[in-house]
Parts: C-alpha cells; sequence; structure tokens
C-alpha cells in the first residue's frame, strides 16, 4: 500500500471496529494503548505499570450458565481485572450484561479452600456509541460503584463500572462546551477513538498527545499488514448488516407490539449478517482464523459453512 493510500486509509478508518479495536489495545506490541486507557480512566491517584492478558472468552462454570465474550480482559499487577468492551448500539439490558461479567469473573476469582479476602476488584470499561443514561444529557462519564444510600459511602470496592458515552462527548464539543485548558488525556483519548472533532482536530490531537501518536503508528502498522484491511472491510460490512437488521426487527417489533419477536429477528439478522460475511470471505480464500476473528464465528460454525 503506498504510503498516501495509507495515511488515507488510517485518517478515514473507524478505531472502533472490533477487529482494529482489539489490533490496538489487545495484541502484546500494543500493550501501551491498554496501560494508556486504563490509567486515563484510573486517574493519577490509581496509576498501574503492567498488565497481563485473560482468556476473554469464559466458558460458564454452572451448567447451562452463558458463556460471556469481552473486547479486552487483562489483569494489572495488584490483581485488579479489568474489562473493556466498545458497545455500538442499544440492543437493551446493557447494564444488567455488564453486572452480570462483572459478577462472573469476581466469583470465579475463589477456588474452594479460599477465603474471601483473596477477592480483588474488577473494574469494567464501557465505550458506548449510544446514550445509556439518556436523562444525564450534560454528563459523558459515569462511575457506578456499590454506595451506601444514607451517608453515599462506598465500602466494598470490589465492583467498579465506569461509561463513557460518546454521543454526548461529541454533542458538546461541537457546542464548544469543553474547554480546552481543562482538556484531560481521557477526553482526547476517547474523541480520537471516537473521530470527534474531524480530521484537523484528529492532526492536532496526534502531535500533542504522545500516546495517541501511538496509537497511529498501531493504525499504520494494521493497515501495512496482508489481510488485515479485508479483514477489517469485512467487520465494517458485518456491523452495517445487523444495524440494518437491528433496526428492521425493532420496526416490525414495534409495529407488532412483541418484543419476542425484537429479539428473534436480532438474532436471526445478525447471524444471517455474520454467514453471508463468512462466506463471502470463504470465496476469497481466507483461512478460518482469519473468517473467525472477523465474524466472532467459532472455528466450528466456519466449517460447518464452508462444508454447506
Amino acid at each position: 500500500m503506498a504510503m498516501n493510500e495509507l495515511e488515507a486509509q488510517v485518517r478515514g478508518a473507524n478505531p472502533l471496529n472490533d477487529v482494529l479495536f482489539k489490533y490496538l489495545f489487545v495484541s502484546n506490541p500494543n500493550k501501551e494503548n491498554l496501560l494508556r486507557l486504563l490509567n486515563d480512566v484510573l486517574g493519577p491517584e490509581r496509576r498501574i505499570v503492567d498488565v497481563e492478558y485473560l482468556d476473554r472468552e469464559n466458558d460458564p462454570r454452572r451448567f447451562g450458565g452463558r458463556t460471556s465474550f469481552l473486547d479486552v480482559l487483562a489483569r494489572s499487577e495488584d490483581g485488579c481485572i479489568f474489562h473493556v468492551e466498545v458497545q455500538l448500539l442499544d440492543e437493551g439490558y446493557f447494564f444488567e450484561r455488564v453486572t452480570y461479567y462483572a459478577a462472573c469473573t469476581l466469583s470465579d476469582q475463589l477456588s474452594k479452600n479460599d477465603d474471601y479476602d483473596c477477592l480483588r476488584p474488577v473494574l469494567f470499561v464501557s465505550i458506548l456509541r449510544f446514550e445509556l443514561f439518556p436523562d444525564r444529557p450534560e454528563t459523558w462519564r459515569s462511575i457506578h460503584r456499590i454506595l451506601d444510600v444514607e451517608n453515599l459511602q462506598c465500602y466494598s470496592k470490589l465492583l467498579e463500572f465506569q461509561f463513557f458515552e460518546l454521543p454526548k462527548l461529541k454533542r458538546l464539543f461541537e457546542a464548544g462546551r469543553l474547554e480546552r485548558a481543562e482538556e484531560t488525556g481521557l477526553e482526547r483519548l476517547l474523541r480520537y477513538l471516537g473521530r470527534i472533532g474531524g480530521d484537523a482536530e484528529m492532526e492536532r490531537l496526534v502531535k500533542q498527545d504522545p500516546g495517541i501518536r501511538q496509537l497511529r503508528k498501531g493504525e499504520q502498522s494494521f493497515f501495512r499488514t496482508p489481510g488485515n484491511l479485508a479483514s477489517y472491510r469485512m467487520r465494517e460490512r458485518a456491523e452495517t448488516d445487523y444495524r440494518n437488521a437491528f433496526k428492521n426487527a425493532k420496526a416490525r417489533a414495534e409495529a407488532q407490539g412483541m418484543a419476542q419477536g425484537m429479539a428473534q429477528g436480532m438474532a436471526q439478522g445478525m447471524a444471517q449478517g455474520m454467514a453471508q460475511v463468512a462466506r463471502r470471505m470463504l470465496t476469497m480464500n481466507f483461512t478460518p482464523e482469519q473468517i473467525s476473528q472477523a465474524t466472532e464465528l467459532s472455528l466450528d460454525e466456519v466449517d460447518a459453512l464452508r462444508r454447506g
């Protein structure tokens, strides 16, 4: 890929694309990007110096339980466990889902002979491309802990949820309600990931912030690697298909007044969209591993499509 073509691809890229986001924050060569994100979230008083990546696809310990799938799952040197997830659409019950995931991570820490003082905190970081709390239009960052309802004191640090609503951040930035003099590293990072502010603003962030400059280099490396551009485009197509299926299912469910129909329609639309993308990738001679990464289908499901 020529340099000018590469730069154009990077400028137009969506860092929240699942394939690109995981490359930037999950691959070991880019661990510094994850440390930057987590330290911006934690603040200087809780700074961490290293993390180890954990298995992002956890099988349930309880028979018949739900499996959890996360964008990033890591543990810091003090044992704190971090979930990071990007959510593009409001599919309903999001807070309930992340609470379940965090609770599973908490309960899975103890073996038979362990005491409760072995439990380490779980911090769930959610980057959202929708508004989770529409009743708070001026607040793009929400922090949730277990608090006493009378004195608002937190007596347990085992569970913490932080939500970052990019549409609110974008609206406040475009309205001139964010002071550049008070700009934080977290705000800069999230605006870069959400491409909030246009090309000129993105270039300013790259020049001003070394961590964001490192992200830009990671994007360049991603698109230089053979096969990644196709995987990226396939994932974008799958997400477009899913958004359309989601919209159509929601419209049908609203017309019919059937919530169950909506859920079934969304699931069917998502499955059909991913299967179509996988079939296209098979005809282009992608490996089963590449197809699984781009579509999140299992290797068995990819093999079944190939044999079918």
